[in-house]
C-alpha cells in the first residue's frame, strides 16, 4: 500500500517518466487530423506550486524536473517535455509543476476533446480553476472507474486514457485490472496508459501478471499489445516502505513508443541517478 497525495510528490522522477510517456502518446495521436479523445481518471488538482508547504516538505522535484529544467542534451523527447513544463513558468525559474490535465490541455487541438474526473473534494475546485473555461474539456467529480466505464467508447473512436491512481487502497491492485477488462470491452482500440509505483518487487511483478492476464483474456491466441516502461532510481527492496521507482503499462502503444523510450530511459538514468538506477522496457509480444 502506498500513501501518495500527489502534491507532496509533484515533479519527481515518477512524474517525469509518466509525463514524457503521456506527451509522446498524445503527439502520436495528433499526427492525424482526425479528432481524438483524452480521459484522465485521477486528475488531481491540475497544478502544483513549488513553494507550497506540500512540495517543500519532501522536495522530490529537486531530483526530478528541477534536475532537467536546463536540459540541453541530445534527447528530443526530454527537451519536448521540459519545453512544455516551461510554458507554465517564468523564463528564469521553476515555480509551478503542471499535472497531467494541464499537460493534456496544452496538447489538445481545436477538434479534440477531454474529460477529467476526481473524487477529492478540495482538488476539484482547484482543477476547474487551473483548466479554466474550455468547451473541449469536462471536469467531473466522480469515481474514477465509474467515469471510465460510463464515458467509453468515445464518439471520436480514437483516444488515450490515463489511469493514474494513488494506490492508497490495497484493493486497487485487483480493482484496476477488473475495471480495465470492462473498459477494453467497450474501447478495444484505445490507448490505455496505466501508472504504477514500484514498492516490493514481488508485488510489482504480480500486478503486471494481472494486467497481462486481462489482455490474454480478450484473445488468447493474439493478446492485445502492451509495453511496460519502468524506471527505478533505487535497488529493489521487499520491505514495501518507500517508492524505489515507477512504471507505465501502455496498452495498444503507438509503434514509435518503444524505440523512443529506450533513448529516454537511458538518458534519465544517466541524469537522475548517474547510471545507478534500473530501467526496464518490455513488450508482451
Amino acid at each position: 500500500m502506498l500513501s501518495y497525495r500527489h502534491a507532496f510528490h509533484a515533479g519527481n522522477h515518477a512524474d517525469v517518466l509518466k509525463h514524457i510517456v503521456w506527451i509522446e502518446i498524445l503527439r502520436y495521436l495528433g499526427k492525424k487530423d482526425k479528432a481524438f479523445y483524452i480521459h484522465d481518471t485521477h486528475a488531481g488538482a491540475g497544478a502544483y506550486v513549488i513553494d507550497s508547504d506540500m512540495m517543500q516538505k519532501k522536495q522530490e522535484y529537486l531530483s526530478g524536473i528541477a534536475a532537467l529544467y536546463d536540459y540541453a542534451g541530445p534527447c528530443e523527447e526530454i527537451k519536448r517535455y521540459v519545453e512544455l513544463i516551461r510554458r507554465f513558468n517564468a523564463p528564469e525559474a521553476l515555480g509551478t509543476y503542471p499535472g497531467s490535465p494541464l499537460i493534456s490541455k496544452a496538447m489538445l487541438r481545436e477538434q479534440d476533446r477531454m474529460c477529467v474526473t476526481d473524487l477529492h473534494g478540495t482538488d476539484i475546485p482547484l482543477l476547474k480553476q487551473a483548466l479554466g473555461r474550455d468547451r473541449r474539456i469536462k471536469v467531473k467529480k466522480m469515481d474514477a472507474y465509474e467515469g471510465l466505464i460510463s464515458m467509453l467508447p468515445p464518439h471520436e473512436k480514437r483516444g488515450a486514457i490515463l489511469i493514474d491512481p494513488s494506490y492508497e487502497m490495497k484493493n486497487e491492485y485487483s480493482l484496476l485490472p477488473q475495471k480495465l477488462g470492462h473498459a477494453l470491452t467497450k474501447f478495444p482500440n484505445g490507448v490505455f496508459a496505466i501508472w504504477y509505483p514500484v514498492l516490493r518487487r514481488s508485488d510489482t511483478e504480480n500486478y503486471i501478471k494481472r494486467l497481462d492476464a486481462i489482455l490474454r483474456s480478450k484473445n488468447q491466441a493474439n493478446p492485445i499489445d502492451a509495453l511496460r516502461i519502468e524506471f527505478n532510481v533505487e535497488g529493489d527492496r521487499e520491505d514495501g516502505f518507500g517508492m524505489v521507482g515507477s512504471g507505465m503499462y501502455v496498452i495498444n502503444p503507438p509503434y514509435i513508443l518503444q524505440p523512443v523510450m529506450e533513448g529516454v530511459l537511458t538518458e534519465l538514468n544517466k541524469l537522475l541517478t548517474h547510471d545507478k538506477g534500473r530501467i526496464l522496457l518490455q513488450s508482451n509480444k
